[in-house]
């Protein structure tokens, strides 16, 4: 989602290389068939990247050669990328070291796509190491909201506002906050110690909040779009979804089943995955639309709808769904969705499932090409690619041993 502030940015026309700034993070583009009919054709690359595991952090490379166009290596306490947002030319993320809680060890850092130097970079902020990949992030109204340890404490959630044009600090608020939300649209949704409480993406002031009483579990799921959050977890009868408005928390429906999928282009519709396979429901009224039998996530999905598309598997097929009347997009011979975003989605088969096998057009299914990767280490957390309009694919590296 672009915010207002990233349209008003020029674009340059002009194709530059930069050495990456120091503390900057290795870059992986991918680039494809463009999408934007007067953007000019990306570079070929140098010959496919074979460092030691660890040398890289973020890099690019061109889609259908796999060859890296640039790349930041890593550099003490700027080891690790994630929660990557595309937004425009830029990249905004979370840097960190994976030195565990013990150190304030994280920030955000906006990359320029085109050549890979840093635009700015935080101080450390709060304490993380590579963000959960279950979470959608955003720039919209011009911030990027991450959610961390509070420095000197095990107990204690910040969340911060950045704001995508400075790099400063636009708000922050520390509490009992769970570190997993939703924090992609105006309202950010975190899980508290006694239910969820929503705070005002503009200015972290709080919304509401709603105590959740019949939860068997702590783990709960969060997602949402512009009018509803949706809460899945374990409950007396089985895995459980409500939906609750957005503007006021108020309870609009309960149904079985978890890990919702909301539309996020205008759509109505959220898909939920139940024993009967996936299904549309009304995401006001909780009626059930289309229903998808034996298709169905074993588990949450990596991300989550892109574009109003949910990417959901059969056996041997990855079925690209259109969330609004559950029809077929398209579908491909596959075991795991590595990752779905606005622009692409990259399939994989087998188990190891960090591997992509190929990127298709989300829209279409036409493959654009295989995609490079980074030299992968022992354990290592996987960091879902991105695309950007243009075709890039951009990788990136989480921490090794914790995965």
């Amino acid at each position: 989602m672009r915010s207002d502030a990233a349209e008003a940015r020029p674009r340059s026309g002009n194709a530059w290389r930069v050495r990456p700034a120091v503390g900057a993070i290795a870059l992986l583009l991918l680039s494809a068939c463009s999408s934007s009919g007067g953007a000019r054709p990306l570079p070929t690359g140098d010959s496919t990247y074979s460092g030691k595991a660890g040398t890289v952090v973020v890099a690019a490379a061109n889609t259908r050669t796999g060859k890296f166009i640039w790349r930041i290596r890593t550099t003490p306490n700027f080891e690790v990328f994630s929660g990557m947002v595309v937004d425009g030319g830029t990249l905004y993320g979370q840097y960190a070291n994976c030195s565990g809680p013990d150190g304030k060890n994280a920030g955000i850092a906006a990359i320029d796509l085109t050549g890979g130097a840093v635009r700015w970079r935080t101080s450390a902020l709060y304490n993380s190491e590579t963000v959960s990949d279950g979470t959608l992030r955003s720039t919209r109204g011009g911030v990027y909201v991450v959610a961390g340890t509070a420095p000197h404490s095990e107990t204690q959630t910040v969340i911060v506002a950045i704001d995508v044009g400075s790099g400063n600090v636009r708000w922050s608020r520390t509490g009992a906050f769970g570190n997993e939300g939703a924090l992609d649209e105006s309202v950010i949704v975190m899980i508290s110690e006694d239910g969820v409480i929503a705070l005002d993406r503009t200015t972290g002031r709080t919304r509401w909040s709603r105590p959740i009483l019949d939860t068997e579990s702590e783990s709960m799921l969060v997602s949402d779009d512009s009018s509803h959050v949706y809460l899945s977890y374990d409950a007396a009868g089985g895995s459980t979804t409500i939906a609750l408005a957005a503007a006021t928390g108020h309870l609009l429906w309960r149904h079985a089943g978890n890990n919702p999928h909301p539309g996020r282009v205008g759509s109505r519709v959220v898909g939920l995955d139940t024993n009967s396979g996936l299904v549309g429901l009304n995401a006001d009224t909780g009626r059930q639309e289309w229903r998808r039998p034996h298709v169905m996530g074993s588990e949450a999905p990596i991300v989550d709808t892109a574009d109003g598309r949910v990417a959901e598997s059969s056996g041997a097929l990855v079925h690209v769904i259109d969330v609004n009347n559950g029809k077929d997009l398209w579908a491909k011979p596959a075991t795991a969705v590595v990752v779905t975003r606005a622009h692409g989605i990259a399939l994989a088969t087998g188990e190891d499932t960090s591997i992509a096998g190929t990127v298709y057009a989300a829209d279409t299914g036409q493959p654009i090409g295989r995609p490079a990767r980074l030299t992968p280490e022992e354990d290592q957390i996987v960091v879902p690619m991105e695309f950007d309009a243009d075709g890039r694919t951009i990788l990136a590296r989480g921490c090794a041993g914790r995965g």
